[in-house]
């Protein structure tokens, strides 16, 4: 499911996957103050991304809806 997600929602899905997917973890991400899923490549590198950007893209939601503001915590670098 999660990888269907991901090559239907994300715009450079082909570089997240990598060589491979292994598994997905839910982590805590150094850069943000949040959970997100980690791709587990089968080279045993690591690549966060964002489940809502991709279910964004394919389902979004009306602007009236969107939040004001997506920062859920002290920001280091923008998410991929």
């Amino acid at each position: 499911m999660l990888e269907d997600l991901l090559k239907k929602g994300h715009p450079d899905f082909q570089a997240k996957i990598g060589k491979g997917i292994k598994s997905f973890q839910v982590r805590v991400n150094k850069n943000f103050d949040s959970r997100c899923f980690y791709i587990i490549r089968s080279d045993g590198s690591m690549e966060d991304f964002s489940y809502r950007k991709c279910v964004n893209k394919i389902l979004p939601l009306p602007k009236n809806l969107k939040p004001k503001s997506a920062k859920r915590g002290t920001q280091k670098s923008p998410h991929r």
